[in-house]
């Protein structure tokens, strides 16, 4: 019988990702590998470009500009209860409510993050903010050049794979899911402004930047 488990090959030596096999009997089992090979996320150097393109539309919409109440997930939730702006350095992933809330004139601050941490995007944030049916024409215009310079992570089969499992654990959006999976699967902090809608997660690291008014 055929299973499936994944694994990393450091060195001579296989460290297990996930649940390792039972065995039944201590004789030697044969086993077959296959080596997939995945990109390794690295800090990218895109963070700057990404906030002057997040400044202008914050220049150029002032408060006029219809956003979304609730959508993309949680933009109307702020969480108190985040830790310091001493940010600990790592790779960090942002949630589309970050994004969202970024080209809004009063988060000079949040710009400012996105320039020194150079986060990275997941795919879905392109549908996510850019599908939303109350973009004006020249947000439109301005979002599609942000995505051009994100740097951008690729929804994998393993981070559908956590994703189902996430959504078996728990009650959670299918979005929700996906970027929680992301995280989990590249060792990301993942910076969202809906923190509570993770804090449920093991060893999921989430910060919320967003200023309290």
């Amino acid at each position: 019988m055929l299973h499936t488990y994944k694994a990393r090959l450091n060195h001579h030596q296989l460290e297990w990702l996930d649940a390792p096999p039972e065995l039944v009997s201590l004789q030697p089992v044969m086993v077959f590998v296959t080596f997939l090979e995945e990109p390794t996320l690295t800090q990218t150097t895109s963070g700057p470009r990404m906030a002057e393109i997040l400044q202008q539309m914050a220049e150029n919409g002032r408060e006029k500009r219809p956003l979304p109440n609730s959508r993309p997930r949680g933009l109307a939730t702020r969480d108190s209860s985040r830790p310091s702006v001493a940010w600990e350095r790592g790779i960090m992933l942002i949630d589309s409510n970050i994004i969202i809330y970024s080209i809004k004139p009063e988060h000079a601050s949040l710009r400012q993050f996105i320039a020194d941490q150079n986060p990275l995007v997941l795919t879905i944030s392109y549908l996510e903010v850019l599908g939303y049916h109350q973009l004006t024409l020249q947000d439109q215009q301005d979002f599609e050049k942000f995505f051009q310079v994100a740097s951008l992570i690729p929804v994998s089969f393993p981070i559908l794979q956590r994703a189902v499992i996430l959504r078996q654990q728990a009650k959670m959006s299918l979005e929700d899911a996906i970027i929680a999976g992301t995280a989990l699967e590249h060792g990301l902090t993942l910076v969202t402004a809906n923190v509570k809608d993770f804090q449920r997660i093991p060893n999921l690291k989430v910060i919320n930047p967003v200023p309290v008014p």
